[in-house]
């Protein structure tokens, strides 16, 4: 079967975002879509260079690190509307992501993936959810998480990228576990992100609703 369990979640995830975003007057939730189509093209790219004509597929996804840290970075920005220090610490590492990410390129070529780079990307989204985090705490306004569609957002994010720190930490002792038992825990980290992603397009479509 050529699509994978995560390109099939990938999939459920643009489905579900056009669905509930393809209305929104927000530009960075209906850039969403634009961003899971992106992400599609890539995976099912990737999947065919390495199972279809069985060549090297790193450079695919040292391009999508661009993407990645563009997209995300620029959702965190916005949910630090009013938290300056966040918003200049995300300038502040996308600056050192391209310093480090040209580094690598230069040293090793666009063929080999780009490990400092992707580990550097994960510790960098992980320490915006806990600064979003943050900054919901010290809000004097309510909100009701179970409805806040940033805040699950952000959730999915953390699950995700907290996971894959610990996948790299521990990349070299994962070879020593059978390759299903690896491959099943990045599929379980994909679908925490897509389904904390899913459902924050349903709290903002409900949201959208309340307002309107």
């Amino acid at each position: 079967m050529f699509l994978s369990a995560n390109n099939i979640v990938e999939l459920t995830g643009l489905l579900l975002a056009i669905v509930f975003l393809i209305n929104d007057k927000n530009k960075i939730w209906r850039a969403q879509i634009l961003f899971l189509i992106a992400v599609c093209i890539i995976e099912l790219t990737g999947r065919y260079y390495r199972i279809i004509i069985q060549q090297n597929n790193s450079w695919i996804y040292n391009l999508y690190l661009l993407l990645e840290t563009g997209f995300v970075s620029a959702v965190f920005y916005t949910f630090f509307e009013d938290y300056i220090k966040g918003r200049l610490y995300i300038i502040a590492v996308v600056l050192l992501f391209i310093i480090v990410y040209t580094k690598e390129v230069v040293s090793h070529g666009i063929t080999k993936f780009n490990v400092n780079s992707d580990t550097l990307l994960s510790v960098h989204f992980c320490i915006c959810s806990l600064l979003y985090y943050y900054q919901l705490l010290k809000s004097e306004g309510y909100e009701q998480l179970s409805k806040l569609p940033s805040f699950w957002w952000v959730n999915g994010v953390f699950f995700f990228y907290f996971g894959s720190v610990a996948c790299d930490l521990f990349f070299y002792q994962l070879f020593s576990i059978p390759n299903n038992l690896r491959s099943d825990i990045y599929a379980i980290l994909n679908l925490l992100l897509y389904s904390c992603w899913s459902y924050s397009f349903l709290c903002r479509y409900q949201q959208r609703k309340r307002l309107s």
